[in-house]
């Protein structure tokens, strides 16, 4: 498979493939070791940092095969990051506070800023920010200060 061919499978919901040192993993394009895009619902996230000339041919691939409306940008992510991209999103994305009707706890993301813990399920939790639903490991991100706890109803 050539990678434009790749490109394409990813975009239409394909979650293995491989073509030279582009993969897809889940909802990740890969490069070398490097997310590249992930899908987030309808949108991509295209991950826009520089890393080489190799890795700019692949964006570009995106950026021609993706409606540009689709298209949601981020840059400054390190080289070799298989974390979520969605992490990297800037905090504007994200609707204003709103309290659900019921939450266990109220907290503060570094970079998702206030929001709500809504269940607490085998080592994860789910977290309101705004309009958008996040998945955290609980209580990795509690214990290394990622996530501050304002405010426990337990």
């Amino acid at each position: 498979m050539k990678q434009q061919e790749l490109v394409e499978a990813f975009i239409n919901g394909e979650t293995t493939g491989t073509a030279k040192s582009l993969s897809i993993d889940g909802m990740q394009l890969i490069h070398y070791n490097t997310a590249i895009a992930e899908r987030m619902g309808e949108k991509i996230i295209l991950n826009y940092t520089r890393y080489s000339l190799a890795t700019g041919k692949v964006q570009k691939m995106i950026t021609d095969t993706v409606d540009p409306s689709r298209l949601v940008y981020v840059s400054g992510i390190p080289s070799d990051t298989r974390s979520s991209l969605i992490t990297y999103l800037p905090q504007t994305n994200f609707a204003t506070e709103t309290e659900p009707d019921s939450y266990l706890m109220r907290i503060e993301h570094g970079r998702f800023g206030m929001g709500y813990v809504t269940s607490i399920e085998a080592g994860m939790m789910t977290c309101k920010f705004g309009q958008q639903e996040k998945t955290l490991m609980y209580p990795m991100v509690v214990d290394s200060g990622i996530v501050k706890i304002i405010e426990d109803k337990r």
